[in-house]
This record gives C-alpha cells, structure tokens and sequence, in this order.
C-alpha cells in the first residue's frame, strides 16, 4: 500500500511507496527527468538501471520507495531495500553509486551527491 503523508499543510507531500517499481515502470520517464535535474545524475540511477537491477540481483529485496512532490512536480526520490529494520540504498552492491535525487532548482541541492 502506498500512503500519502503531507509534510506540511502546504502543497509539498511525501509519498512511501511500498511498490517503487512504479518509479521506473510507468513513470519512468519523470524519474529520469527528475534524474537529469539533480546534481546526482548517474547512470547507476537511472530508471533502466534500478528496474534491471530489481529483476535480477535485488529481486528478493523488500524495497520500499520515498518522493516528495510539490503542486504534482517530482522534486526528489529515492529508493531503498529494507534490510532487518535498516534503509540500504536500492541498487548497492552491484553500482558504483547511489543517492537520493533532489531537484537541482532545489535550495541547498546544488551542493551535490550526498
């Protein structure tokens, strides 16, 4: 089930995906768009890559998905496996590089990967 969670009144909320493959399924296209605006633009980020990377060695993982949206914009995402309680970066072990992708147009994004 995925839950909408408002971080404020105001117009940007938080999502918990618990089916993040939506993010590189049929909204794969706004994950690479949001991908190419973030200072953590990567290959190993891609939708292409996460979803290859689900259908293979992280196809046992629990994954569970986090975006935050203002008025309908993606402004950042990420995606993660559930690991005995502990959030590991979905993708690990087989990239070089994961991270939360954040707008660049986003203050403070600009200071780049975490």
């Amino acid at each position: 089930m995925n839950t909408r969670v408002p971080i404020q009144s105001s117009a940007p909320t938080l999502d918990v995906l618990t089916d993040p493959g939506v993010l590189w399924s049929a909204q794969s296209a706004e994950w690479d768009a949001l991908l190419s605006r973030s200072p953590s633009d990567s290959i190993f980020l891609t939708a292409a890559w996460l979803g290859a990377w689900a259908t293979t060695i992280g196809r046992d993982a629990a994954l569970l998905g986090i975006t935050i949206r203002q008025s309908g914009k993606l402004l950042a995402a990420a995606v993660f496996e559930v690991s005995d309680g502990v959030l590991l970066f979905a993708g690990r072990g087989a990239s070089d590089y994961s991270d939360v992708l954040i707008d660049g147009d986003v203050p403070d994004a600009q200071h780049g990967p975490l």
